[in-house]
């Protein structure tokens, strides 16, 4: 079964220890910001085949070279909350990976805390450090896969690259 990635900020996603084990922190809460009860995200390959691409256009979408943190996680996670999924095509310069974008929709309070409380305890939470995003996208730019004019990074974050 595939993945789901989700950009997040890591360091909200640590439990306090004053935190009853059955419980949440409200931080993570602020990474899984809905639109219209909408939540966006990827859909990552069971092989991970297609991870450097997703990482590559969201990056470019960014005003800033800086680490990329995220969650990654089973898509089932999505499924056993019974949460509709709806195909919605990206918005990033890399065209073939627009299509890997999906919304979770419908989403009532309940399910999004529910979700939350799921991805606390299964998801990989990671980070693709800045030096890593800055070479993907100096290959995406040499292998012809985006352009310098569809980067939205600030002009003097563009002299990294």
């Amino acid at each position: 079964m595939p993945f789901v990635l989700r950009t997040i900020r890591k360091a909200r996603w640590y439990k306090p220890l004053w935190l009853s084990p059955t419980d949440i922190p409200a931080d993570p809460l602020g990474d899984l910001q809905t639109k219209d009860n909408c939540l966006s995200v990827w859909k990552i390959q069971e092989d991970y085949s297609n991870w450097d691409l997703v990482i590559t256009a969201l990056a470019a979408n960014r005003q800033y070279l800086s680490n990329l943190d995220y969650a990654v996680f089973d898509e089932k996670l999505i499924l056993e909350h019974e949460i509709r999924t709806q195909p919605s095509r990206g918005v990033t310069p890399l065209v073939e990976v627009n299509d890997w974008h999906l919304d979770l929709v419908e989403l009532s309070g309940h399910k999004l805390v529910s979700l939350t409380k799921s991805i606390m305890e299964n998801a990989k939470i990671g980070r693709v450090p800045e030096k890593n995003i800055i070479e993907l996208l100096r290959e995406a730019l040499k292998a012809g896969q985006i352009r310098a004019d569809q980067l939205r990074l600030k002009e003097h974050e563009k002299q990294k690259l």
